[in-house]
């Protein structure tokens, strides 16, 4: 499967989208439809990407940040340039938390960012709810 097929499976809707680059924490295998939080970062260092947790086993994670564009295997080390979106209207059935953390639990705070999940079936390259 292509990454561009891949890419096109998530995305409900015409809602702009916005991409930018995280680095993956290492430790972590993760597929395309991954949502992110990026732990808490000091004065001049960023953050790094990891699952979204509403357990919060890393500091700052239960707040998203971006839905995963590839899937990336960061399970060595920390991956660099990993692409992820950071608004978008996305097939919310193909959107991966971390254990006990579902779509309904961060909902309002991806909608405050401009990211929305959407029940979708795609035909054709045209989307449906």
């Amino acid at each position: 499967m292509s990454e561009e097929l891949i890419y096109q499976n998530l995305k409900a809707g015409p809602f702009p989208q916005v991409s930018d680059e995280v680095t993956v924490a290492s430790g972590q295998t993760l597929v395309a439809g991954s949502v992110l939080g990026l732990s808490a970062s000091g004065i001049t260092t960023h953050g790094k990407a990891y699952l979204n947790d509403i357990a919060e086993t890393v500091s700052g994670v239960s707040n998203p940040y971006g839905v995963l564009l590839e899937d990336v295997d960061a399970s060595a080390g920390d991956v660099d340039n990993v692409p992820v979106a950071l608004s978008g209207e996305f097939d919310k059935n193909k959107l991966v938390f971390a254990s006990g953390t579902t779509f309904n639990h961060v909902r309002d705070a991806m909608r405050a960012l401009g990211m929305y999940g959407k029940d979708t079936v795609q035909t054709d390259g045209q989307y449906t709810e």
